[in-house]
């Protein structure tokens, strides 16, 4: 008699695996749900790369009025 077939099978998760791989639902999505996580991705991109260009415009234009404002206060209070 084989001793192999008397064992239970044991299924052992492999939390680590799991962990480090972020490609593993990649294989079990849907065409469709594939494309749709990947647009998100991209319009959140997309949304922070346009906040960074709004507050370095932001900051440029604070550095050239801060300037003349303060010239302009002088002027105004002395």
């Amino acid at each position: 008699m084989n001793v192999m077939s008397k064992k239970k099978t044991l299924i052992v998760l492999d939390e680590a695996k799991d962990r480090h791989t972020s490609h593993w639902d990649d294989d079990m999505l849907s065409w469709q749900q594939l494309e749709r996580a990947y647009d998100e991705g991209r319009e959140q991109r997309r949304r922070y790369k346009r906040r960074q260009y709004l507050w370095i415009a932001f900051w440029l234009a604070m550095l050239c009025l801060h300037p003349t404002l303060l010239y302009w206060l002088g002027r105004v209070f002395a």
